[in-house]
């Protein structure tokens, strides 16, 4: 459908949707666009939400209102699109959101919090990572790599305690060889924070150089993966589901493209 259309911009629900549907139905989309590379050229993808908890509000049919992005939205560097709409539009998406018939009948006030003066959208786009740089999401947590390893540093007052939850997902991403045959790692740590389980595609596994590490007296959990155990992926999907004191991360997926390292740096080392 994608080469047919040939589209040059695409909607789709936000990977960080809080519903697990949503936030999966991105990534289908980036699959089908990584291996459709060269064959058309490359559209815009825009993400909206829909699930994000207590927003918009208030609930219900309230077309003089806009819609704002979320106040606590974790990314901190994120540019919203607004795009206005004449009442013919309004009246048009009103009329739309009717059809779901069990979703308004389920929840009869939700659906229609959506129908207001304005869509709102953001870019969906892809981080670049190499040797010496990092992908910092907010101020607690951040990708970096070297050349064997990818890295994650999650910052935090509570790793030393007993309490911790967290499960990360690593799934690459590599032009000649079939996604589905791709690694789909997920690291689970539940408990004292080096206490951790690894999974492939749900099968518990022993991968040996896996690894959690505390740092900087406590306040910092540092995971380590081998890119080899990715099969030495050209982009990488990540997701976190973080249930902490002080760190919530509630499963959203980002992109993540690992580059060469910059010439003039190599020159350098």
């Amino acid at each position: 459908m994608i080469t047919d259309f040939k589209p040059t911009k695409i909607f789709v629900s936000h990977p960080l949707d809080t519903h697990k549907d949503h936030r999966a139905f991105p990534l289908y989309l980036q699959v089908a666009l990584w291996d459709l590379e060269g064959q058309i050229a490359e559209p815009e993808v825009y993400g909206y939400l829909i699930h994000w908890d207590k927003w918009p509000l208030p609930r219900g049919n309230n077309p003089q209102l806009s819609i704002a992005p979320p106040k606590d939205w974790p990314e901190k560097d994120t540019v919203w699109f607004s795009f206005d709409l004449d009442e013919g539009s309004l009246k048009k998406k009103q009329q739309a959101i009717s059809f779901y018939k069990t979703q308004v009948g389920y929840n009869p006030p939700f659906l229609y919090t959506f129908a207001r003066k304005n869509e709102l959208f953001t870019r969906i786009t892809t981080a670049g990572l190499s040797r010496f740089s990092e992908f910092d999401l907010n101020n607690a947590i951040a990708y970096t790599k070297d050349d064997e390893f990818i890295y994650v540093k999650l910052t935090s007052n509570y790793w030393n305690k007993e309490t911790n939850k967290l499960q990360m997902f690593l799934i690459g991403y590599k032009r000649e060889i079939p996604f589905d045959q791709m690694p789909k790692i997920r690291v689970d740590i539940v408990g004292p924070p080096n206490k951790i389980s690894v999974y492939d595609q749900g099968r518990n596994i022993y991968l040996r150089e896996v690894e959690s590490e505390i740092k900087s007296k406590g306040k910092e959990l540092w995971i380590k993966v081998p890119l080899k155990d990715l099969n030495n992926p050209e982009f990488i999907l990540t997701s976190l589901d973080i249930r902490n004191a002080d760190l919530r991360e509630e499963g959203g997926w980002r992109l993540i493209k690992l580059t060469e390292m910059p010439i003039h740096l190599a020159h350098k080392e």
